[in-house]
């Protein structure tokens, strides 16, 4: 086992009491209604997480609206990395996830939500 392997676990120890709790909904696959129609199900997983901005520079460089933030998550906090269409509420505000990023030890993924 390699160190890399180990950073997920140590980041999030050395973090968890700075980042907010947190509920990552995962939306799954539509089941029917019985009626011709569909339902969403979904899936829950509390996690650790933090809302932040974008600095300026990124909105303009990278085309970022301003109703638009980044949530950081710590992936040792959860069971699986979240997608798009994913939703993350942190402190009662529900954020709907549009793109997903990781860094290179995996340890964190930032989530450019609205």
């Amino acid at each position: 086992m390699s160190i890399l392997d180990s950073l997920p676990g140590i980041i999030s120890s050395a973090l968890s009491d700075m980042f907010r709790d947190a509920t990552l909904t995962r939306v799954g696959p539509g089941a029917s209604d019985g009626r011709g129609g569909y339902t969403e199900t979904t899936t829950t997983d509390a996690c650790k997480g933090l809302v932040t901005e974008y600095t300026a520079w990124q909105r303009q460089a990278l085309g970022i609206p301003a109703s638009e933030r980044k949530i950081l998550l710590l992936a040792a906090t959860l069971t699986a990395a979240p997608k798009p269409g994913d939703r993350v509420t942190i402190q009662g505000k529900a954020w709907s996830v549009v793109d997903v990023t990781s860094d290179p030890a995996n340890a964190t993924y930032e989530c450019r939500s609205k």
